[in-house]
C-alpha cells in the first residue's frame, strides 16, 4: 500500500492500493480489487465498487 499526502482539486480513480492523507475536492472511485484508507476529506462522493475496500480513519 502506498502513502500519498496531497490536496487534489479534481476527481480521481485509484490505480493502486493507497493510504491517503489530505483532501480531494471532487469524487474518489475505488475500483474492484483496490484498497483505500482515508485520513483526510473528500468533497464529493466516495464510490466503492463491488470487490473494493475503503476505510475512513
Amino acid at each position: 500500500m502506498d502513502d500519498l499526502n496531497a490536496n487534489i482539486d479534481g476527481s480521481i480513480v485509484l490505480d493502486r492500493d493507497m493510504r491517503f492523507f489530505g483532501s480531494i475536492a471532487g469524487s474518489l472511485t475505488v475500483p474492484a480489487g483496490r484498497r483505500f484508507e482515508l485520513h483526510g476529506s473528500i468533497g464529493r462522493d466516495l464510490i466503492v465498487e463491488k470487490g473494493a475496500a475503503a476505510i475512513a480513519c
